[in-house]
């Protein structure tokens, strides 16, 4: 299996004991994901222990501040986003998972993956040294990379996801949503983490959505437009960006064919309307080590394992679907505005004023 983010490692926690596992990743688990480390119920419900109180970020649960430049719109609604830290969050589910028949290569890279009858033949490099090991299954958890999809000259749409730690005065004591379309057809978020707030924005990959000048235009866009929009006083920190699947169809969700399969990011389970990809990680991972568990490893049942894995995800690929048309509305401010106000006459949220423009 190849990567060890909460997909990956959900997998683990469910299936190691039932088969032999190689877990290969480039990272050890923890080591700097660019996350807001807000958790979904799904998420929540998802985990393999009760949380550690050491991983809580303040405030645990708060509110959330949708703040549409655009239209001059300020809602404010409950949402049961738990706030954690997301690098000690990746430690632990590492820490708590089994290690029965687990084999795990970090700081290291899968370099080929060739099917030979019945098996795979993959080789793997860490630093000078390189191994070959026999697989009857490749696990695909990679993330936005994904290996096998990359191979194939494939894979989903993505956004460059680019992000902060800030000073901000006064400090945010929700986590707040901002939109303005000349800027990205996605969003901005301020979640604070205590002494901190988390600062950041998903850009169009490619162009200026990429590198320096993607890290430019999301401070530019804080200090020049948020702060003094809001009477904000920010201080960003170091800039960090990368990639983020972004889909815009489930065409370009991609399970695997019983054979190479994949979990998470790496499969597409990406919402685009909000970029959470914690939960659909957690529940491919528990759900495909269920249909292995049940169906088995043999080539003669790829088929099988494809069909129940896909069946297994009915909820999610609803809930995507549903998602991908929330993305679409998000990019136009009438289509925000149209959705906003279905919402409130919804009882959805709560109007908290207007919003500066």
């Amino acid at each position: 299996m190849v990567g060890a983010g909460p997909a990956g490692l959900s997998l683990i926690h469910h299936l190691a004991g039932h088969c032999s596992i190689l877990l290969v990743d480039r990272q050890e688990p923890g080591m700097g994901k660019l996350c807001s480390g807000l958790l979904t119920s799904r998420a929540q419900a998802e985990l393999p222990a009760p949380l550690p109180r050491e991983l809580i970020r303040q405030p645990e649960f708060a509110e959330l501040e949708y703040h549409d430049l655009d239209l001059n719109l300020h809602l404010k609604w409950p949402v049961d986003y738990q706030n954690v830290d997301r690098d000690g969050f990746d430690r632990w589910l590492w820490e708590v998972a089994p290690k029965d028949g687990v084999e795990a290569r970090f700081h290291a890279s899968v370099r080929e993956v060739e099917r030979e009858g019945d098996h795979f033949r993959l080789v793997v490099s860490q630093g000078e040294r390189r191994e070959e090991y026999r697989a009857r299954l490749v696990v695909d958890a990679s993330g936005w990379r994904s290996i096998t999809r990359r191979a194939r000259g494939e894979g989903a749409p993505l956004i460059m996801a680019v992000q902060a730690e800030a000073e901000v005065h006064p400090q945010p004591a929700n986590h707040w949503g901002i939109f303005r379309t000349a800027f990205t057809d996605w969003f901005a978020w301020l979640v604070p983490q205590q002494e901190r707030v988390l600062m950041g924005c998903g850009l169009p990959y490619g162009g200026e959505g990429r590198g320096l000048r993607a890290a430019e235009r999301m401070v530019e866009f804080f200090l020049g437009e948020v702060a003094p929009a809001f009477g904000l006083a920010i201080r960003p920190g170091r800039v960090r960006g990368c990639p983020l699947t972004k889909i815009t169809s489930l065409r370009q969700v991609d399970l695997g064919d019983g054979m190479v399969l994949r979990v998470g990011e790496a499969a597409g389970l990406v919402s685009p309307s909000s970029g959470d990809g914690i939960s659909y990680g957690l529940s491919s991972g528990r759900k495909l080590a269920r249909v292995l568990r049940e169906v088995g490893l043999s080539p003669e049942d790829a088929r099988e394992r494809t069909t129940r894995y896909r069946k297994s995800l009915r909820e999610e690929i609803g809930e995507l679907r549903l998602n991908v048309v929330k993305a679409r509305m998000m990019a136009s401010p009438w289509g925000r505005w149209l959705g906003s106000a279905i919402k409130r006459l919804g009882g959805g949220t709560t109007p908290a004023g207007q919003g500066a423009g």
